[in-house]
C-alpha cells in the first residue's frame, strides 16, 4: 500500500459511512475503525479484523530476571 491507496480507501469509507463501510471492510478483511458522534460523545465501530488485531495479549509476569 502507498499513500494514494490509503487516501482513496479513507475517502471511500468516509463516503460510505459506518454501516456500508463496515460491510465492505468485512468482505475484504480490512481493519477499520469509525468514531461516530453520539450526543456529546463518540462511539467506536470496528470491523472484525480491527477487533482481532487489537485484542490484548496475555500480560507477562512482572517479575524481573535476576541480574546476578
Amino acid at each position: 500500500p502507498n499513500c494514494m491507496t490509503a487516501d482513496a480507501l479513507a475517502t471511500t469509507f468516509f463516503v460510505l459511512g459506518p454501516k456500508e463501510g463496515i460491510a465492505l471492510a468485512q468482505k475484504h478483511r480490512l481493519a477499520i475503525l469509525y468514531l461516530v458522534p453520539k450526543g456529546k460523545e463518540f462511539v467506536s465501530i470496528a470491523s472484525k479484523t480491527f477487533q482481532e488485531m487489537t485484542q490484548t495479549a496475555p500480560k507477562a509476569s512482572k517479575k524481573r530476571p535476576s541480574t546476578r
